[in-house]
């Protein structure tokens, strides 16, 4: 009579406590994912439309750019010298940068009507971004016990996926009210502010 009951409680799977969903040690990491995040609701979001306002029909042109920046940045990264804080706040600088560019785009570095500041902040702004997840993601893992790996690399995600959203909506109505160019000098402004908890936070030791 009790031979099913107790084969029921040996393969019943224990109820799953929401603290396995996210690491709270990694909650630093996901912090300075979500500030570098922000912006990119920014691009993906708006870029389709801002850049024919700057002479660049096919806004295609701006993210094959920006891919090709991240695959580069990815590519040379293990050779990349320095400790985690200083690679993060280089990263966020170049995320500021190619924000920067982008604001100026209309005025900025255009020959013969191509709007090169564009393309050249798209550039700066991929590889800025190219290292933060990767890096970030690693710091979580190395801040959480074993066990915990896949918890950090869910807060972390989180965190990426919060600051998309809030860039998302937060840029589309800034944008709306003061224009593409002020929308991404304030999403520079982000970038920045995650430079600056970079820091203060000063995540991990050293880029392995």
């Amino acid at each position: 009579m009790l031979g099913p009951l107790v084969a029921l409680e040996e393969t019943t799977p224990p109820a799953t406590s929401t603290g396995e969903f996210y690491a709270p040690e990694a909650l630093p990491a996901a912090l300075l994912v979500a500030l570098a995040s922000v912006p990119v609701g920014a691009i993906d979001a708006l870029i389709p439309l801002y850049t024919p306002t700057v002479g660049l029909g096919n806004s295609g042109f701006f993210f094959t750019a920006m891919g090709g920046a991240i695959i580069l940045a990815r590519a040379v990264r293990g050779q990349l010298p320095g400790s985690v804080p200083v690679v993060l706040s280089a990263s966020f600088i170049c995320q500021a940068a190619g924000l920067v560019l982008l604001a100026l785009a209309p005025r900025l570095l255009v020959v013969s009507g191509h709007p090169l500041g564009l393309l050249a902040g798209a550039g700066l702004f991929g590889a800025g971004f190219a290292l933060v997840f990767p890096l970030l993601q690693r710091v979580a893992i190395v801040a959480t016990r074993d066990t915990q790996n896949g918890s950090a690399t869910a807060t972390v995600l989180i965190g990426m996926d919060i600051g998309i959203g809030v860039g998302v909506i937060g840029f589309g109505v800034l944008g709306n009210h003061v224009g593409f160019e002020l929308m991404y000098a304030t999403a520079a402004v982000v970038s920045l502010l995650g430079m600056l908890v970079t820091a203060l936070v000063r995540p991990g030791d050293s880029v392995g």
